[in-house]
């Protein structure tokens, strides 16, 4: 689970210095922000969802 919550930040660290123009207007746009809040906001739902699932109950 720990994986599937890293891999997205990892994703825009490593786009930022292999290609950083590429991932720029997230930081830069007022709409690239408000899919940043919207892309935290449905990882963390996602977390919660996967948490719920993959705990056994005896």
């Amino acid at each position: 689970m720990v994986l599937l919550m890293a891999l997205p930040p990892t994703m825009v660290v490593v786009m930022l210095v292999l290609n950083p123009g590429f991932i720029r207007p997230l930081f830069t746009d007022p709409l690239g922000h408000i899919l940043i809040v919207g892309g935290i906001v449905l990882q963390t739902v996602g977390y919660f969802f996967i948490r719920r699932i993959i705990r056994i109950q005896v």
